[in-house]
């Protein structure tokens, strides 16, 4: 696993790379069939688009400038590594899952798995 990870963090990764990383880690939903004729609907899922597109800002956020929400993170390297460390901040110290943060299980872990699955499949590209 070791040589793993100093794999990824070797992959120089820039700001756009991370874009295209998050917006397969986090995917918009597709617009229901009944979006135009319910307003409840609508709102529903412009909540949810919204709720993304903030995700999406709070990792690119934490990649380039780290984090200092009463703690100090540092902004992360621009690698493959850093990128992957910006989700786990993310979802650590930003994101509530359920009400607690340091997510090591649920919607929390899930997240931080699809990461690092996305990672290794970059990793097999290079």
């Amino acid at each position: 696993m070791g040589k793993v990870f100093q794999a990824i963090h070797e992959i120089r990764f820039g700001r756009d790379q991370l874009a295209g990383l998050v917006a397969n880690l986090l995917l918009l939903p597709t617009p229901p069939a009944r979006l135009q004729l319910d307003r409840n609907v609508e709102r529903q899922y412009q909540t949810r688009v919204n709720k993304i597109t903030e995700a999406r800002e709070s990792i690119a956020k934490d990649f380039a400038q780290g984090l200092s929400n009463g703690i100090s993170i540092p902004p992360a390297e621009e690698t493959l590594w850093g990128a992957l460390n910006a989700v786990t901040a993310f979802v650590d110290h930003m994101e509530k899952i359920n009400g607690d943060r340091y997510a090591l299980f649920g919607s929390g872990a899930t997240l931080k798995q699809k990461a690092y699955e996305l990672a290794l499949a970059q990793l097999s590209k290079n």
